[in-house]
């Protein structure tokens, strides 16, 4: 464990208009209790840019490729199988990370979500090409995208994300080395209780020499039983990230209807890594 050093890191938010990146998405959920073990493994890609908007900045996310859910065997879903004859079994195979486009002001502030209808014809077309379709099959799916692809649903996607990406680091001044978090709030100046790793000058992204990245590794446990941990390898300057990890574990005793002890473990875990295709 490194002690604080006394150097001191600014975080700033200041997305530049052009910005464009390629998005790979991972998210895994693993539990082991009664019955037994289940996981699960979702990945998809997208585009990521940003546009002018009149309050600031539109992130628009566009190009999404969802891949096949893995399971705990490594069994993929079966290529021959309809996203219809999937909803029910694996839906959020289906929707993997499909983000509506945010509108943030200057300061780094989310404002609201846009493009939802856009995104939800794209979802509709996409899960609907290559099946035969009947009246009664099209209704199925369009009240599935209704539901999984709501506002509401959108609106929560957003808001996780950038808050793990830019509201809970903007304007942190956060010192070098290994430091506790006492305390509560909406901020990276005020975390609950648990350990701030930051580790300044670390490479962007692998095989990059330049070192202009700072590292942020921060592990609460807001109880004996829970356990949640954020990476981020962001650019401090602009807060323009290029890894972010988080995870949330779960590690309890249950007492089971014959009075027996058994322990349950659950691990929810998801990732985004971003490749820019400029140096802006």
């Amino acid at each position: 464990m490194s002690a604080p050093t006394g150097e001191i890191i600014e975080l700033h938010f200041a997305w530049p208009v052009g910005l464009t990146a390629q998005v790979e998405f991972q998210e895994s959920r693993e539990a082991n209790a009664p019955p037994g073990m289940e996981s699960i493994v979702f990945r998809s890609r997208h585009r990521m840019r940003v546009e002018p908007a009149e309050e600031g900045i539109r992130v628009v996310h566009d190009q999404f490729s969802l891949e096949p859910a893995t399971s705990a065997e490594g069994a993929k879903s079966p290529s021959g199988s309809s996203p219809r004859d999937s909803l029910e079994t694996e839906p959020d195979a289906q929707v993997g990370d499909l983000l509506p486009d945010f509108i943030v002001d200057h300061t780094g502030k989310l404002l609201r979500i846009a493009g939802t209808d856009r995104l939800r014809a794209d979802a509709l077309e996409r899960m609907a090409s290559g099946t035969e379709e009947s009246a009664e099959s099209r209704a199925r799916l369009e009240r599935y995208i209704a539901h999984a692809i709501s506002d509401v649903e959108l609106t929560q996607r957003a808001a996780r994300d950038w808050n793990a990406l830019v509201s809970f680091w903007v304007g942190a001044r956060l010192a070098a080395g290994v430091t506790s978090s006492p305390g509560t709030g909406g901020g990276a100046n005020a975390t609950g209780s648990g350990q701030v790793t930051v580790t300044p000058r670390v490479p962007c992204d692998p095989g990059d020499h330049s070192a202009t990245c700072v590292r942020i590794e921060l592990e609460s446990r807001p109880s004996p039983e829970l356990r949640n941990t954020v990476l981020l390898v962001t650019e401090p300057d602009r807060l323009v990230p290029h890894e972010l990890r988080v995870g949330n574990e779960i590690h309890a005793r249950m007492t089971r209807p014959d009075g027996k002890s058994e322990d349950i473990e659950q691990h929810h875990s998801w990732s985004y890594r971003f490749r820019y295709s400029s140096e802006l």
